[in-house]
């Protein structure tokens, strides 16, 4: 069984997702956070949970750089 995924509307939610808990850090910044963790995961054998994922990468990935600045 194949999944269609439409990555571009992974990268709209998890960006909206995350401008929630990031209201500080602009859309580009965090688009470009979201694109580059979903890529990570493209691969992925299963792709039913790519959204879930890739938020809660870029989540991780946008405290880290929290706590660096």
């Amino acid at each position: 069984m194949t999944t269609d995924v439409d990555y571009d509307q992974i990268v709209r939610d998890s960006t909206e997702q995350l401008r929630k808990k990031f209201p500080e850090r602009s859309e580009a910044e965090l688009r470009t956070v979201v694109e580059e963790e979903l890529a990570t995961l493209r691969d992925a054998t299963v792709q039913d949970y790519l959204s879930v994922l890739t938020v809660r990468a870029a989540r991780k990935r946008m405290k880290a750089q929290g706590r660096a600045d």
